[in-house]
């Protein structure tokens, strides 16, 4: 039994280190509220030269289906970030080309994450790319060209496909540290436990939790809410009574939303605390 359990050891941990080349998100701008036009030349339409500003909300990839949506509201729960625009009009300049739009700055910022930059021309074509130059926090991997896909109200509406350096991971490896003292109300235990989780292609999460110290749990679950706060079970963990492993089934948007905001946490639960003995917050962990 031991070596079967090295042996799956050895596989999860192939399985967790599993490279991902790219985050992949979707941004979502209302340009009836959160887009200005400063029109230098009053004609009230985009002409060369004119500034442009928008703000909007980034979500995660996928939230926002090819065509768009009608409101990002419908989008909102999903949220993992806040994006922001500046540039000037470059469409009708001499030496423009003819899908040319606009130069801009893009900065898209990540509560939990980090930031990333990026600039060059909006085209008026299904796809282009923006160089990135800059990329901050637990992003800060990020480099080179960001694919841009319009999905939508005429640009508004845009996935972005941004690469990592050197081959690293930019959001699929997380981590938790189990204690008492997470569980709300704190738990005064000696035990203690450590996750490990991997997001896969598909936004199953696999995962292994293992406890130590002085703890048998009858179980062990991932429960939605952020720390200081209980949640109901998301989804129970397989094994026990001291380890746990496998794969949850598909995350949506919100629930994946939660886990890069840091709305995910696993507990495990004992006889003597069947509402929870050890409790870890799950985060990103990076690279």
């Amino acid at each position: 039994m031991k070596v079967y359990r090295y042996g799956l050891a050895l596989v999860l941990t192939a399985v967790l280190a599993s490279p991902a080349l790219a985050l992949t998100v979707d941004v979502c701008t209302d340009p009836s509220t959160d887009f200005r036009l400063d029109d230098i030349d009053g004609n009230n339409t985009l002409s060369a030269g004119d500034g442009i500003s928008a703000v909007g909300i980034i979500v995660v990839g996928g939230a926002i289906p090819q065509g768009g949506v009608a409101s990002c509201s419908q989008v909102a729960g999903a949220k993992i970030g806040t994006f922001f625009a500046q540039g000037r009009v470059t469409a009708g300049l001499p030496n423009a080309a003819p899908d040319d739009v606009a130069y801009v700055d893009w900065h898209l910022e990540f509560p939990t994450l980090g930031g990333i930059d990026t600039t060059g021309l909006v085209k008026a074509t299904p796809t282009y790319s923006q160089a990135i130059t800059g990329a901050t926090g637990r992003v800060g991997s990020a480099q080179g060209q960001a694919l841009v896909q319009v999905l939508g109200a005429g640009g508004f509406q845009i996935r972005m496909i941004i690469p990592a350096t050197d081959g690293l991971d930019l959001l699929v490896n997380f981590e938790a540290e189990l204690s008492g003292l997470q569980e709300v109300p704190p738990v005064d235990t000696r035990a203690g436990g450590h996750a490990t989780l991997t997001l896969n292609a598909d936004n199953t999460l696999t995962y292994l939790v293992t406890t130590f110290g002085p703890i048998t749990a009858f179980a062990a679950h991932i429960h939605p809410a952020p720390a200081g706060v209980n949640g109901p079970i998301l989804f129970p963990l397989e094994g026990g009574t001291r380890e746990w492993f496998g794969t949850t089934p598909p995350l949506t948007p919100e629930q994946l939303a939660a886990l890069i905001n840091g709305g995910l946490y696993v507990n495990a639960h004992t006889e003597a605390h069947p509402g929870g003995e050890i409790r870890g917050q799950i985060g990103f962990v990076g690279d």
